[in-house]
């Protein structure tokens, strides 16, 4: 397959093997063609015969051969650029994880890294015994794709569902400002916010910039799970995002029933305020958090080349980099104004959008 601008093609080989790196895999029969054939006559010895001696033998018939149809070309959505500079931050800081990152404007994947790597070409003649056992006896596990093998509590970033949750079932509003200190009780336990001696007076908007805990557990005692859970869902967590890559696992959105059918418990209302904060038992992957929070739009690994270059979408694509929400939800118009964007481009508490 080829990248954009040509970026380094590889080259699909005739080994029969389907230990291929996950996206060779998955488009194997579109990337590999048809084999060609020849009919070649040979002697008792296997030797192939030359034309005289096919001549002397009275043998004039000859099956024509069929000629090899090539396979056809998928063009990937990453940028090179950004997938090295992805790579070399993991190499410099010496840490495991991945990356996603995602054209907020038309769901295409710029850069995905799960790290560490390996060498696909590895696989491509048949893989060196002592390089798969060093893959495999790996703690770090760089055979897992981890942007859509393993899942994650997504953190602070899950406050942006809850702000639309909560501005959607009017229970916030663009002028609600919370009292937001270092600690919030609810029943006999007390929750600490990850600032000490909180955070002042707070609206939605710095609830969201300064990711401010307190705000979010107050919220959640008026807010109940299944409700969080569906606005979890439309924006969507909880479901495989519906990448070209096979495996992609669905990541796990609590509420009442899945508490009921997994453990034949009740939900407890202090257990939202874990999840509304993007804790408990919510889960998601990194393609979902890269994409999924665009309001269901598709998630795009391939792509026919547009009008625009690879420099000049890359551009364009920088400009933009901020959350965007899909005008969609009455709620999610305050979240796109634009002092929304300029938080959204700091760092949220602990976690990043």
């Amino acid at each position: 397959f080829q990248a954009e601008d040509g970026i380094r093609d590889k080259l699909v080989t005739g080994v029969q093997t389907c230990a291929l790196p996950i996206l060779e895999q998955q488009w194997e029969n579109v990337l590999r063609g048809v084999d060609g054939v020849e009919f070649v006559e040979v002697d008792a010895f296997g030797r192939k015969k030359l034309k005289e001696d096919r001549a002397k033998s009275g043998i004039i018939y000859e099956i024509p051969p069929k000629p090899a149809q090539p396979g056809k070309n998928i063009v990937l959505t990453i940028d090179e650029d950004l997938q090295q500079a992805a790579a070399e931050s993991f190499m410099k800081d010496n840490k495991t994880g991945s990356v996603v990152a995602v054209d907020p404007n038309n769901g295409e994947v710029l850069a995905m890294l799960s790290w560490p790597s390996f060498d696909p070409a590895e696989f491509s003649v048949g893989i060196r015994p002592e390089y798969y056992k060093q893959l495999i006896t790996n703690e770090d596990k760089p055979l897992r794709d981890k942007t859509i093998l393993d899942h994650y509590s997504p953190g602070s970033t899950f406050k942006i569902v809850s702000a639309v949750a909560g501005l959607e079932e009017g229970l916030i509003n663009e002028s609600t400002v919370v009292n937001a200190g270092y600690t919030f009780k609810f029943g006999s336990h007390t929750f600490h916010d990850w600032k000490v001696g909180g955070h002042g007076p707070t609206d939605v908007i710095k609830s969201l910039y300064r990711s401010v805990d307190v705000f979010y557990y107050k919220l959640g005692t008026h807010l109940e799970i299944d409700t969080l859970a569906k606005y979890a869902r439309f924006l969507g967590l909880g479901q495989r995002s519906g990448i070209q890559l096979p495996g992609e696992i669905p990541g796990l959105v609590p509420d009442t029933a899945w508490k009921k059918r997994t453990q034949n418990a009740e939900w407890y209302p202090g257990e939202t305020l874990s999840v509304i904060i993007g804790q408990g038992a919510l889960t998601a992957t990194p393609i979902q958090l890269a994409g999924g929070l665009e309001a269901g739009r598709d998630i795009d690994l391939l792509h026919a080349l547009g009008q625009l270059g690879r420099q000049q979408r890359r551009l364009h694509a920088l400009r933009e980099a901020h959350f965007l929400l899909e005008p969609q939800l009455v709620g999610a118009d305050l979240l796109v104004q634009p002092g929304v964007l300029d938080g959204h481009r700091r760092q949220i508490g602990r976690a990043h959008v």
